[in-house]
């Protein structure tokens, strides 16, 4: 399933077809789609098993779109692929909140 999504000036075509790499640096044909989904374009992009615990990080060394899903906005599911070899599925918006920097301490202040 192909699905365009309009982010600010730009085109994103995302594609449940394609992989997309978690490194840093990606190139220039997935900075849209990273911005449709919310992610930080240009940083290597992380998991945490726990989320209430910094040194739980893993990279994200590649993901995928599984399911585009539409209500009154866009939002995915995406299978992401660990360092570790691990695949998870997990929400996109979920997915780019992970890689806020305040992300663990919000998590941990909330489960105290």
């Amino acid at each position: 399933m192909v699905q365009e999504v309009r982010v600010k000036n730009e085109t994103a075509v995302l594609d449940t077809d394609k992989v997309y790499s978690g490194m840093e640096n990606p190139d220039k044909e997935e900075g849209p789609a990273r911005k449709a989904l919310g992610l930080p374009v240009k940083k290597q992009l992380i998991f945490y098993k726990d989320k209430r615990d910094a040194g739980s990080a893993v990279k994200v060394t590649r993901y995928r779109i599984l399911k585009m899903h539409a209500a009154e906005e866009n939002w995915y599911t995406v299978e992401v692929t660990l360092e570790d070899g691990t695949g998870i599925r997990i929400h996109s918006a979920y997915l780019a909140e992970m890689q806020r920097p305040g992300f663990v301490e919000d998590m941990a202040a909330q489960m105290a």
